[in-house]
């Protein structure tokens, strides 16, 4: 489908913003801190063989 008359869209202007106040709505809360008895996540047998089977790939 093409635009009547050939017009071509116009672009519209960009805001511009002349102080950071705008992102203090998007600003996200420091996460809490968590006990350090916390237990880790994961298999620390499959933690262990990747680290010592599992090679990082060479840069080409």
């Amino acid at each position: 489908m093409g635009r009547k008359n050939g017009e071509e869209r116009q672009p519209k202007a960009f805001p511009q913003y002349d102080e950071a106040g705008h992102v203090d709505s998007a600003a996200v809360a420091p996460l809490p801190p968590y006990p350090q008895s916390m237990v880790q996540r994961g298999d620390p047998a499959a933690t262990e063989y990747t680290e010592r089977y599992c090679k990082p790939r060479e840069k080409r």
